[in-house]
């Protein structure tokens, strides 16, 4: 659900107002609008550890991914060769007119 404009207040707040929303193709319905989304992971936010500084959703959600990076660790793909640009087709030559004159 977004928003394509706020117009200011005098009193520095704004209003704003849905310009668009999510379509879901499978079932041929909005979705989110009124309702939400669904969390993947229902997460109490007890506020006896947020007064404390700590951040339940956070700390689940950083559990969550270092379990799967620990199932399916992240790769580095190997870096490409540097580009020639002078063996490229286009590529400016003498004749062209990005040529560097001399």
């Amino acid at each position: 659900i977004g928003r394509a404009a706020a117009p200011p207040l005098m009193d520095g707040g704004v209003v704003s107002a849905p310009s668009s929303a999510v379509w879901d193709p499978a079932s041929s319905k909005w979705i989110a609008e009124n309702v939400g989304v669904e969390p993947d992971v229902e997460v109490e936010n007890d506020p006896e550890l947020v007064r404390q500084g700590k951040d339940p959703q956070l700390e689940k959600a950083v559990e969550l991914v270092m379990a799967e990076l620990a199932k399916r660790p992240a790769t580095k793909p190997p870096r490409p060769a540097f580009p020639d640009y002078q063996k490229l087709p286009g590529a400016p030559g003498p004749g062209t007119a990005n040529a560097t004159k001399r």
